[in-house]
C-alpha cells in the first residue's frame, strides 16, 4: 500500500517562520490542501482505491471534508476512513460546556490570536519519544513537548466543527476507529502519575459516543494500552492495533482488488 503523509498548513513540516503554528479560524480552509493531496495521489495511482487515515484534530477535519466532497458528488477514489483517537468533543464536564462555549465564541471573534491560559504537559511526548519512555524518533521542534498553545480563534473553529459533526455527517463509507480503552482521567500509575498506557490527551468516551455520527459502519475497536496516537504505542500493543487494521483493510479493499 503506497502511503502519503500530509502535514496541513502551519502544522509539522508545513510550519514556516512568521506563521502562528496550527492556527486557523475555520477548519474548512484545510479542504484546499486535502483536495490537492487527493489529486496528487489519484495522479500517481489512477483507478486505485484510497483509504484516508486521520488522527486527533485531523479526525474531526477529515470527516467534515469528506462530507463536503460527498455533497459535491466528489468522493472519488476514497473507499474508507481510519480514525485514530479522533477529537469529537471538548472534554470538560457536560454542565460546564454550555458556559464555556459563549466565552470561546466571543473571544474567537474578538481576539482570535489570544492564547488561552491553559496548562500544558510534556507527558505525552515523553511517553512516545525514543529519548524518554517511548520507541519513536520524531522532531521535537516540530512537535514540542509542551505543545504550541491554544488560541481562541482556533478553538472556536474546532467547537463549530465538533457541533457540525455531532449533528451527523453519516458518510456512505466504512470507518475504522482505533482508540484506547481508557483515558488519563482517573487512570493513575505509579506514584500517582497518569498511566501512560492510556490516552493522555482526550476522553475516549466522547469518541465512542459520537462514532455513529460519522458513519453507520464504524466497528468499535477499543484496544488496551495505546497512546493517544495509537500508532506510537508499545510494540506489543501495536501488534494488536495492526492486526485490527489489517483485517479491516482486507475486508474493505477486497472488492476493489483484481487478481493480477
Amino acid at each position: 500500500i503506497a502511503t502519503y503523509g500530509v502535514d496541513l498548513r502551519k502544522c509539522g513540516r508545513s510550519r514556516r517562520d512568521g506563521l502562528t503554528p496550527h492556527f486557523v479560524t475555520d477548519l474548512e480552509r484545510y479542504d484546499d490542501e486535502l483536495d490537492q493531496s487527493l489529486a496528487v495521489i489519484e495522479g500517481d495511482h489512477p483507478g486505485l482505491p484510497v483509504i484516508v487515515a486521520a488522527h486527533s484534530t485531523g479526525g474531526l477535519v477529515v470527516p467534515l471534508w469528506l462530507d463536503r466532497r460527498r455533497d459535491r458528488g466528489a468522493l472519488g477514489p476514497v473507499v474508507g476512513l481510519v480514525l485514530n483517537s479522533p477529537w469529537f468533543q471538548l472534554d470538560v464536564p457536560d454542565r460546564v460546556r454550555p458556559l464555556l462555549d459563549p466565552v470561546i465564541r466571543t473571544l474567537g471573534s474578538a481576539r482570535p490570536y489570544y492564547q488561552l491560559p491553559l496548562k500544558t504537559s510534556a507527558r505525552y511526548v515523553v511517553s512516545t519519544h525514543i529519548d524518554h519512555d517511548g520507541d519513536f524518533h520524531f522532531d521535537t521542534t516540530l512537535k514540542p513537548p509542551g505543545g504550541v498553545g491554544v488560541r481562541a480563534g482556533w478553538l472556536a473553529a474546532v467547537r463549530r466543527a465538533q457541533k457540525r459533526l455531532q449533528s451527523g455527517v453519516h458518510l456512505p463509507l466504512p470507518v475504522l476507529m482505533l482508540r484506547s480503552t481508557a483515558s488519563w482521567m482517573g487512570a493513575r500509575g505509579r506514584d500517582g502519575e497518569p498511566d501512560v498506557d492510556t490516552d493522555l490527551i482526550l476522553d475516549v468516551r466522547s469518541m465512542e459516543r459520537y462514532a455513529d455520527r460519522v458513519s453507520a459502519r464504524v466497528p468499535a475497536v477499543p484496544v488496551a494500552g495505546p497512546r493517544h496516537d495509537v500508532f506510537l504505542s508499545r510494540a506489543d500493543v501495536l501488534e494488536v492495533v495492526f492486526d485490527h487494521l489489517g483485517v479491516w483493510l482486507d475486508q474493505i479493499l477486497a472488492p476493489h482488488t483484481k487478481e493480477s
